[in-house]
């Protein structure tokens, strides 16, 4: 039997996340949240550091899957749940003073290696990239779809944000973007940011061509990404309303206008993840991975998850630092024999020197 107190705390604490985030979200933190108030079953959650242990809730998973599956929950899953736990027990902290919830989830760990991160995320490569640039475009759908793809790529914006940036946010003369909220942008969690675009010419010049169409059709509230016409041929549609189907839409033309390109299609968000890795291939310090990190409006930690070297590139990556190594120890052992062969000769010459004298 679920504690009636217990559920209306869940149900405030999804309230106050809906500002925060979409209602897909929603749906999945109530999912997760739901385990949470059976294993408590009559237990108040202020009291449930009394009654059980982060181990008797892991074992409650092993047993009592939601969808009957005899299989287990699998560890990438479980780690997802207990995320949303101890963000719904830090807001338990935070707002209704309950003081020993934290401490009891922070005990429960799963075991380490149960989660293998995946470390093989697609991205596309700065070279992909100036491929797709320089594709050439038959059609309007074409010119936008080429022109969205750079944009995500300089920006390493997320395709919700892009979808719904007005052109007023755009200044590519300053080569900034205005990912605000207030602007009706749709950026994570509602963060509000000025970001910088990469300056890259050869794909710059892509966007600036497509800014200066979509800017002599539709006011600056309109959409940089263009709604465009259902007729024959396809125009800018100046009265064109934005769909809830954008993001998809975009996706289906990314898929299919790379296939024409000679790309292999991975995902949208694997622009994002190649702008990062180009610009940490760059990088020279931590300010320089700070500024990368901020740019994409991601703290420090999450940014260094995205574009991960490959293990393909992990492994070609130790191969040539090792060789470095070689190179510089067979460089410094050249060096030391070199002196040596010096340090021989001038005792040699001050020897023969010392027997003219003699």
């Amino acid at each position: 039997m679920i504690n009636r107190q217990n559920y209306k705390l869940v149900e405030e604490y999804l309230r106050y996340r809906r500002t925060e985030v979409k209602e897909n979200s929603i749906k999945i933190y109530r999912t997760h949240l739901i385990q949470l108030l059976e294993f408590s079953d009559e237990t108040l959650f202020c009291d449930l550091s009394a009654h059980a242990t982060g181990v008797d809730f892991r074992q409650f998973l092993k047993s009592n899957r939601r969808d009957s599956r005899e299989k287990s929950y699998s560890a990438e899953y479980k780690r997802k749940m207990l995320g949303t736990i101890r963000s719904f027990f830090k807001w338990l902290h935070d707002e209704k003073s309950y003081t020993y919830t934290s401490i009891w989830i922070s005990r429960f760990r799963l075991r380490l290696g149960s989660v293998k991160r995946n470390r093989n995320k697609r991205r596309y490569s700065f070279e992909e990239v100036v491929k797709i640039a320089n594709t050439s475009v038959d059609s309007l759908v074409d010119e936008r779809t080429r022109a969205a793809c750079v944009f995500l790529f300089l920006s390493a914006m997320r395709i919700d944000a892009f979808t719904t940036l007005p052109i007023k946010s755009v200044d590519l003369r300053k080569k900034t973007v205005k990912q605000w909220p207030s602007y009706g942008v749709r950026t994570k969690l509602n963060k509000e940011a000025e970001t910088s675009l990469l300056c890259i010419p050869r794909m710059f010049s892509v966007v600036e061509k497509w800014d200066k169409k979509v800017r002599n059709i539709l006011p600056l509230d309109g959409m940089w990404f263009a709604p465009l016409t259902t007729t024959m041929p396809t125009k800018i549609d100046p009265y064109g309303k934005i769909g809830k189907s954008r993001d998809s839409g975009l996706r289906k033309d990314i898929e299919r206008f790379l296939y024409k390109a000679g790309v292999e299609y991975k995902a949208a968000h694997a622009f994002r993840h190649g702008h990062i890795r180009f610009l940490r291939d760059n990088a020279k310090d931590y300010r320089g991975l700070e500024a990368i990190a901020n740019n994409a409006m991601q703290n420090l930690s999450t940014m260094l998850n995205y574009g991960a070297l490959t293990d393909q590139e992990t492994q070609a990556e130790v191969i040539k630092l090792s060789k470095k190594s070689l190179d510089l120890d067979t460089t410094e052992n050249m060096n030391i024999k070199n002196k040596v062969s010096q340090l021989i000769q001038e005792l040699q010459d001050s020897f023969v020197i010392l027997e003219g004298s003699m």
